[in-house]
């Protein structure tokens, strides 16, 4: 019964109240309540002097969340910040506080706009080191694969189902550079054209990218991969994105794009020289294909 008035009666105003109360007396689906009605209106939450009134432990929790829903991650450390700037005291924090905030997942011009003007994250080392280790995840946009870390990751993400390219029609003039994903509540919507229209292309995800490898760019009524690619380029969901990576060593169509052990694999296929019996493979590290 208590559990039951305390969830009833929470608001942005008392729900650190209840998170603590909760907490004292083991009230564990008070306190689940609390923790979930924080995260999803942290935004408001924020703007509250409890907020202010936050342990270490406590922001720090809820900065590492996953969960947590914000517009965007540089309100995640504008936040973090307003927290950090209320008490000096809370200084030595700083560092551990700010190593929660995803700055990989920030582009790099909002990261000069809007981080590296901020005085602390340019005279306090560790703090410093966290905008470089961003900095330099963009500059080295081939490396990426290899950098993932739970700071490039966005929050709150959910899966969706994408549809790549094609060919609604049987004219060249119907082929599609169009990606579009459909999620349960708002249905189908456009993301970023890819490079180029193709369709029987080959698609892949790793490491939170999308791969789309080969195809064909113009229709071939006799269907004998005339018009087959090598073409190969990646998007980035978190900036919807596209850039062009290396081209196979061979030009494929109907072919198989696997994962294995954080490579892709091209296997098989067929080209204007007839079918593939060969297999070739992508190393993100040094963005080439090797025979194999």
């Amino acid at each position: 019964m208590c559990s039951d008035f305390l969830i009833r009666e929470m608001s942005v105003e008392n729900c650190m109240y209840i998170a603590n109360i909760a907490e004292t007396y083991s009230l564990k689906n008070a306190k689940a309540a609390a923790q979930k009605f924080i995260r999803d209106n942290f935004l408001e939450f924020a703007e509250s002097d409890q907020f202010l009134k936050l342990t270490f432990e406590q922001i720090n929790e809820l900065l590492i969340d996953d969960d947590l829903q914000l517009p965007s991650e540089i309100v995640a450390f504008q936040i973090a910040m307003k927290w950090l700037e209320f008490d000096q005291k809370r200084v030595k924090y700083a560092a551990d506080l700010l190593s929660n905030i995803r700055f990989g997942t920030i582009s790099a011009q909002d990261l000069v706009n809007y981080v590296q003007s901020v005085p602390r994250m340019m005279q306090d080392a560790d703090c410093h080191k966290l905008l470089v280790d961003a900095m330099n995840y963009h500059l080295l946009p081939y490396r990426q694969n290899t950098l993932q870390s739970r700071r490039t990751r966005i929050r709150g993400g959910c899966r969706v189902l994408v549809t790549v390219g094609g060919r609604p029609g049987l004219t060249e003039k119907s082929l599609s550079r169009d990606i579009l994903y459909r999620d349960p509540e708002n249905g189908w919507s456009k993301l970023t054209e890819m490079p180029a229209k193709s369709f029987n292309q080959c698609v892949a995800v790793m490491d939170g990218f999308l791969y789309v490898a080969g195809g064909e760019d113009q229709n071939d009524a006799r269907n004998q991969a005339k018009h087959a690619v090598s073409n190969f380029c990646r998007y980035d969901p978190r900036f919807n994105t596209w850039i062009h990576l290396a081209n196979m060593t061979q030009k494929r169509t109907h072919f198989s794009l696997s994962v294995f052990n954080g490579l892709l694999f091209a296997v098989g296929g067929r080209n204007p020289e007839g079918s593939l019996a060969s297999l070739e493979c992508y190393v993100p590290a040094t963005n080439q294909w090797q025979p194999k």
